[in-house]
Order: structure tokens, then C-alpha cells, then sequence
């Protein structure tokens, strides 16, 4: 999909409101056999202001998830309007380095929520691994 598909389907899919004890479906979604593109990986080492090329940086897999993420908190089962959220932070852990030839399997899961100030209806949080 492209991201103007997600914007499309963020103001277009009619969304419910998550009530205080209310779960997050279990919604997952996984991109197998990513191959990094290596024109891609230069720019994103050159904005970065990087110097390793033979290794995939920290930063890189949160550039190719993106789509991953959307089909998330844009499928038809989530409750909330993705369009009126904001990301607060990325908790990244790198088990060990990544080969810039080599393939990648991505898997990401919405893996919990909390309220964040019971006093606000509307804030909240969100895991998504």
C-alpha cells in the first residue's frame, strides 16, 4: 500500500471509541524476505551522517516498517483514528548487526495499552512491537 492509501483509509474507515477496560484486538502483520535496497540504505546512512555501509544502522529497519505499522493502525478492527494520535517514542533493541545483503523478516504486534492520565478520557497508550 502506499501511504496515500493509508491516509485514505485513516479518514475513510468509520472508527469506535476504546473505553476505559476496553483490550486492543490482537492484530499482527510481518514483511518476509525483505532484501534492503541498496540506493535506499545510502541515503538514510547519508541524512543520518553515518559511516558504516557494510552493516544495517539502528535507525534503518524503522524506515522500511513504516507500512508494516500502518496496516495496523489502519486495519478495520482497530478502534482509534491513527490520524489523531501521536508517536511519542521507539524503543529499539538490536540483538546483533545486520549485513546489508542480507534478508530480513519483520514481524510487528499491538502488545498492550495503557491509560496514561485517568483524568483524560482520550490519552492513552499503545504498544506496538
Amino acid at each position: 500500500m502506499t501511504r496515500i492509501s493509508f491516509y485514505l483509509r485513516g479518514l475513510l474507515t468509520p472508527q469506535t471509541r476504546l473505553n476505559q477496560g476496553d483490550k486492543l484486538p490482537a492484530i499482527s502483520a510481518e514483511l518476509r524476505g525483505y532484501t534492503v535496497r541498496q540506493k535506499h540504505l545510502d541515503r538514510v546512512i547519508s541524512l543520518c551522517n553515518l559511516k558504516d555501509r557494510e552493516t544495517v544502522p539502528l535507525i534503518y529497519p524503522l524506515t522500511i516498517i513504516f507500512p508494516v505499522h500502518m496496516s495496523i493502525v489502519t486495519h478495520k478492527k482497530f478502534p482509534l483514528c491513527y490520524l489523531k494520535m501521536l508517536q511519542v517514542r521507539n524503543h529499539l533493541i538490536q540483538f546483533r548487526q545486520i549485513r546489508s545483503a542480507q534478508e530480513m523478516d519483520l514481524f510487528s504486534q499491538i502488545i498492550g495499552k495503557r491509560q496514561i492520565n485517568p483524568t483524560l478520557t482520550r490519552s492513552g497508550e499503545f504498544t506496538v512491537q
